[in-house]
């Protein structure tokens, strides 16, 4: 199986300068900020959005300064939210370490993610591109509108798959369609390549999440950085369960359905929301879904000249499909 590592081989010191433009824009003579956002440093994970930004423009023109200001400003967007989101969920863990809040408390952290999304804006003003900045200032809003339907949906135990998809499309592909796109604003790629970037990330966003979404069922690795089961605690319907849900009998539903408006999530009801899930077939038709959003970001590639940008999106492609965590 292919790795990020091998993937990101071609644009080694492409990846080497981004890391020292997000370095700098942690520097900070605030001692509190200091600590944090070294702890920040030390969770920076795949880095597969940044190295999709510049591959994007790879795949279109050779980089410059506003690729790397765009990559920067967009993982710190992605960071901001992900400091944020551990408080909202109370989660202790984020890429197999310790989350902010639960170093620090959740005053630090929320001031540290609302410190790192206006860092975010700064850097997005630096490429001088007005469209560049629309796509992160929009973006910032569409995860937060992403995140409150997720809460909503499991309010109102939603198990409608077109409105998981939109879910997932609000909190996760967009962040990622928005990487391909200021890559190729970057290097001035024409309107239909910056299109179909576009497509092709939000492809790619969907098929990540649905991956996420089934190690929450059957991962048994410490690596995917949160306990197996999360999802479920947190009230969540995902795909594999919607799938399951929607097959099931009146009477499993109304099993599953007691589980979830008790909030009755012990170890042991949340392994039988687990059971249940895998055993209606669940992660195979999430599996399924997960091809077909394959075909067509494959589809989208197809436009494009072949090249090592390309190829090593291809890679990427398979790497999510095939990723263990």
């Amino acid at each position: 199986m292919i790795s990020i590592d091998d993937i990101k081989k071609n644009i080694e010191k492409e990846m080497e300068l981004f890391n020292q433009e997000f370095d700098k824009a942690l520097e900070s003579d605030n001692e509190i900020l200091k600590l944090v956002n070294q702890h920040v440093k030390g969770m920076k994970g795949k880095q597969i959005r940044p190295t999709m930004t510049i591959l994007a423009a790879k795949l279109c023109n050779p980089i410059n300064q506003s690729t790397l200001h765009a990559a920067v400003a967009l993982e710190l967007l992605h960071t901001a939210s992900l400091v944020h989101d551990d408080v909202v969920d109370n989660s202790d863990m984020r890429r197999g370490k310790a989350a902010v809040h639960s170093i620090f408390d959740n005053r630090i952290s929320i001031l540290t993610g609302d410190y790192l999304l206006s860092q975010a804006l700064n850097i997005a003003t630096l490429p001088n591109d007005i469209e560049i900045i629309k796509i992160i200032t929009n973006l910032g809003k569409e995860l937060s509108e992403g995140e409150l339907m997720q809460i909503k949906n499991a309010q109102t135990l939603s198990t409608d798959e077109n409105r998981y998809i939109e879910v997932i499309r609000k909190k996760t592909a967009r962040l990622f369609a928005a990487c391909m796109r200021c890559g190729g604003l970057s290097v001035k790629a024409d309107n239909k390549k910056m299109q179909l970037l576009d497509e092709f990330g939000e492809k790619y966003g969907i098929i990540f999440q649905i991956r996420d979404d089934i190690f929450d069922f059957i991962s048994t690795s410490s690596k995917i950085g949160k306990p197996v089961g999360n999802d479920i605690h947190e009230g969540k319907f995902t795909l594999p369960l919607i799938y399951a849900y929607t097959h099931a009998s009146a009477t499993e539903q109304n099993e599953i359905k007691k589980i979830y408006q008790n909030k009755d999530f012990s170890d042991e009801n949340v392994k039988k929301v687990v059971d249940f899930a895998i055993g209606k077939g669940g992660i195979e038709y999430a599996e399924k879904r997960i091809i077909d959003f394959k075909i067509q970001a494959e589809k989208i590639l197809e436009n494009f000249e072949d090249n090592e940008a390309k190829k090593a999106l291809e890679n990427l492609l398979n790497y999510s499909i095939q990723r263990k965590y």
